[in-house]
C-alpha cells in the first residue's frame, strides 16, 4: 500500500489513503513489497507519523514476493493482497509479468484485488491468468481502490 498511484487532470494522486478510511481501525498492513526497498521504507515512514500509523506499525519492506513469504509467520498469512504494481509486471504468464500467478502459487486461497489495468500484454496470455485464478476458486476482484474496495469490504463485513 504504497504507490498505488493515478494521474487526475496531470496530477498525481496516491490512493493508498483509501484502504485506511474503508478499514480504519482493521486495517493491518502486514507488508510492502517493492523492489526499491527505499521508496516502500519512505512510505512506511510517512505512514507512521500520520494517522495511519496503527495499520502500518508493524509492517515490513521486503524487495520481492519470495523474500515475504520467506520471512511470513505461517499463523499470520495475509488475508487480502492489494496488486497495486504497473500493469506491465501483471497479467500474463510470461516470468516477470505473471505477479498474479506467484501469488496463487505462495499464498494459495488468498483474496487478490487487483488494480485495473489488469494487464499490458497480450490478450490470449491474459486470459489464462484469468482461467489459473477462476480454477483457484480465490475471490478475486479487479477494480480502483475506491468505490470497488468499499463496495468489496461492505459485501465481506
Amino acid at each position: 500500500m504504497g504507490f498505488i498511484i493515478y494521474l487526475y487532470k496531470l496530477k498525481p494522486i496516491n490512493l493508498t489513503r483509501v484502504p485506511s478510511s474503508i478499514f480504519g481501525h482493521r486495517l493491518r498492513v502486514v507488508a510492502l513489497i517493492d523492489p526499491i526497498l527505499g521508496r516502500s521504507a519512505a512510505v512506511l515512514g510517512k505512514k507512521r507519523t500520520s494517522l495511519a500509523e496503527p495499520a502500518y506499525a508493524q509492517a515490513m519492506t521486503y524487495g520481492s514476493l519470495l523474500e515475504f513469504s520467506e520471512h511470513m509467520t505461517p499463523d499470520q498469512p495475509p488475508r487480502l493482497i492489494v496488486v497495486g504494481c504497473p500493469a506491465e509486471f501483471r497479467g500474463s504468464d510470461e516470468p516477470g509479468r505473471d505477479l498474479e500467478l506467484q501469488l496463487l502459487k505462495l499464498f494459495p486461497g488468498v483474496p487478490l484485488f487487483i488494480e485495473k489495468p489488469i494487464a499490458a500484454g497480450e490478450i490470449p496470455r491474459a486470459f489464462r491468468v484469468a482461467e489459473a485464478i477462476e480454477q483457484s476458486k480465490v475471490l478475486c476482484s479487479v477494480g480502483s481502490v475506491g468505490p470497488q474496495l468499499l463496495a468489496w469490504v461492505l459485501m465481506d463485513s
